[in-house]
């Protein structure tokens, strides 16, 4: 078993009405093992907050569903291996849950077997207890009440039995009133006591930083491929911020927009579409010829998705 390993998977819209802007939501999951300690982050930049209800994310894994509410932090699980690949379910919860956003790195069809093993912990949860069940507790209620009817014990004065009573998660600390605090609230962030993952409004910002899947799951081959082969400006007129490397007839480039990569890019020259990049465009290497120039395929640096551009 490797000792670590690390799995991107690009999620999709689902369902519209969870974008804070309009768009199609678009983002991604990032799985990496160590060990046997899993640590999951998603990311859905263009989500819209909530203050009523919660995202939660379903992960198939193994064979295995793991389950967790997602609050703006990684996510940790148990995992043995990321071999087989996952399957990932973002979904929304409320009176009814939704699914906003859906990814596989193994081929799983559909997001509705991810959806039923939400709902089935849902209602496993809502189930009755067990008439045994109800005995044990109420055993123990009796039990406690009895216990707290006798004072207790106090012995010689010991500085570290006294600091080991953990006062704050017993009772919390008090504000100028006299009334306790959740712990939650008594911590904030650690910087400024605001609130971890809200805002002034109650909103959860439960997903954030910059997408970049798919730049990201090849970052470390275009490093070695602008590393091992030579520039080649040639279409920096047409792309001034770009970065372009030749690859014996073929240009492999990246395109940033505000200094963070847009598109990659893969370039051939020539008058003649290439037969294996139907969905490439023409772009002439100067403003002069329209005959000159290189076909290019834009990648999208967030999902992967080949980017048809029209031409007229």
């Amino acid at each position: 078993m490797k000792a670590y390993e690390k799995c991107v998977c690009i999620l999709k819209q689902v369902k519209k009405g969870f974008s804070a802007d309009g768009s199609a939501l678009s983002g991604y999951l990032t799985a990496e093992r160590m060990g046997k300690s899993l640590t999951v982050t998603v990311r859905l930049p263009s989500a819209a907050p909530v203050s009523d209800g919660r995202y939660v994310l379903v992960l198939r894994l193994g064979g295995t569903d793991r389950i967790g509410e997602l609050r703006g932090e990684p996510l940790t699980f148990e995992a043995d291996s990321l071999a087989g690949g996952l399957a990932a379910l973002v979904l929304f919860t409320r009176a009814e849950a939704e699914p906003v956003a859906f990814g596989t790195t193994n081929g799983t069809p559909s997001y509705l077997p991810l959806l039923s093993a939400f709902e089935r912990s849902e209602s496993e949860k809502k189930a009755p207890m067990s008439a045994n069940a109800v005995k044990k507790i109420t055993e123990s209620t009796e039990k406690s009440a009895v216990a707290a009817e006798a004072p207790p014990f106090r012995g010689p004065y010991d500085d570290e039995a006294i600091a080991a009573d953990n006062y704050f998660r017993s009772q919390g600390p008090h504000d100028g009133d006299g009334q306790a605090q959740s712990g939650k609230e008594a911590e904030g962030d650690g910087k400024t006591g605001e609130a971890p993952a809200g805002g002034d409004d109650g909103a959860v910002h439960p997903f954030g930083g910059a997408p970049l899947a798919f730049y990201e799951s090849v970052r470390e081959k275009l490093a070695l491929l602008f590393e091992r082969y030579p520039a080649d400006d040639r279409l920096r007129t047409a792309f001034p911020h770009s970065r372009w490397a030749r690859a014996d007839d073929t240009l492999i480039g990246i395109l940033y927009e505000e200094g963070r990569p847009r598109f990659l890019c893969i370039a051939k020259e020539g008058s003649a579409r290439p037969a294996d990049m139907p969905a490439s465009l023409f772009v002439p290497e100067t403003p002069y010829s329209d005959e000159k120039g290189f076909y290019v395929l834009f990648q999208s640096a967030d999902t992967g998705e080949i980017v048809t551009v029209g031409e007229g």
